[in-house]
């Protein structure tokens, strides 16, 4: 693996979200959980516009 990307003004939540090993099974249940509702809006908004 790399070195980690640090992005200014992160909070620490999400910069441990991002330097997860995404190859194993608890980091990526933890980012999908931390985005569920964000993921969930997204999709909302999709479904309500449809297809263009």
């Amino acid at each position: 693996m790399g070195k980690p990307v640090k992005f200014e003004g992160v909070s620490k939540e999400l910069q441990k979200i991002l330097d997860a090993d995404m190859d194993q099974v608890a980091p990526r249940r933890r980012a999908r959980e931390a985005f569920k509702d964000i993921q969930l809006s997204l999709d909302h908004i999709l479904f309500k516009v449809g297809v263009l």
